[in-house]
């Protein structure tokens, strides 16, 4: 594909129709000024669709070289970053919820002996604390908080982390030497005590958004 062709490719920003700038030939390029533009409009980029797909992070990594004649459509969605902040929020305080339900699913898994219904449930487990533990400190820092700073139920936000990757870090060891059932204890109770304190974080984000 030539640049002057690449030059005009179309895509979509929030449902209108653009051209592809001069010099932007893939779609890192492309993604790249797409986020500048918006920064200066005061909003962030929310992620893109190919057709009626939303690309996924691996896959916005992987085609950061790739040719734009090499795509369909294209359409990057975007949202002020107080209204995003206050749907992130509602997102994890509804993912803590049911993070509490799989631990439990996955415990019951253990206590019977279904190792692969374990496995997977604490790989859910682990990917979705991770989820929210980052989205907590996003948001913190995008209300003007420093997350160092930051206590939950009168403990540092740094002790909490440290708290939950070493929980995450005995359910490997647990199923790496077998010890199955005693997956109920850590998966209810050590990781259920921290749904609390995550709460309140949120809630504390969302106080400040008002």
């Amino acid at each position: 594909m030539t640049r002057q062709a690449a030059d005009r490719f179309r895509f979509k920003m929030d449902e209108e129709w653009h051209e592809a700038p001069a010099g932007v030939a893939t779609y890192g390029d492309l993604e790249g000024w797409v986020a500048g533009r918006l920064r200066g409009q005061g909003r962030v980029l929310l992620g893109a669709l190919h057709g009626e797909a939303g690309v996924t992070r691996d896959e916005a990594g992987r085609w950061q070289a790739r040719s734009l004649g090499e795509f369909g459509t294209l359409e990057f969605l975007s949202a002020e970053p107080r209204a995003l902040a206050w749907r992130t929020c509602a997102d994890m305080l509804e993912l803590l919820d049911r993070l509490a339900t799989r631990a439990e699913e996955t415990a019951r898994a253990a206590e019977a002996g279904e190792r692969e219904k374990t496995l997977r449930g604490i790989r859910d487990c682990a990917e979705g604390w991770s989820l929210v533990l980052q989205s907590l400190r996003d948001m913190l820092r995008l209300v003007g908080t420093d997350p160092s700073a930051v206590e939950l139920e009168g403990r540092s936000l740094t002790a909490v982390t440290r708290d939950l990757r070493e929980i995450i870090g005995k359910m490997g060891e647990a199923v790496s030497r077998g010890e199955m059932a005693g997956l109920k204890d850590i998966l209810v109770h050590d990781l259920g005590y921290h749904i609390a304190p995550m709460r309140e974080g949120f809630e504390h984000i969302r106080g400040r958004l008002d």
